[in-house]
């Protein structure tokens, strides 16, 4: 898929790029880009939010990192994965907010549903 955006790079020779239109996909397509030195090889400008920003903000541990350096709060988290991590964090804390993703059928669809308990 990348090939065929640096075709278009390529060809279209466009002075900039704005990812933060397009959704996740042109996040993630811009990233990956970044990452192959597509737009630094057609002298291509980001234009708006930085690269290393959506970078930042995609990752759950990076971004706590960063908030913390500006000194805003974060709450805390942890992925569990089976029932019994479950009920030990549950014994950590009165106050939780439980996010299932569950992975249905054969085309990769995830349910998501959240619980406070």
């Amino acid at each position: 898929m990348y090939f065929v955006l640096q075709q278009v790079i390529k060809s279209e020779r466009p002075d900039g790029v704005l990812l933060t239109f397009g959704g996740q996909t042109a996040l993630n397509c811009g990233v990956q880009l970044n990452k192959l030195h597509v737009f630094s090889e057609y002298n291509v400008q980001i234009l708006g939010t930085p690269i290393t920003s959506i970078e930042w903000t995609e990752d759950r541990h990076i971004f706590a990192e960063k908030l913390c350096e500006i000194n805003e709060k974060v709450a805390a988290c942890e992925a569990v994965y089976s029932v019994e991590q479950v009920t030990t964090t549950m014994s950590l804390t009165d106050n939780i907010l439980i996010t299932l993703i569950c992975k249905t059928g054969l085309f990769d669809k995830f349910s998501i549903h959240n619980f406070h308990v």
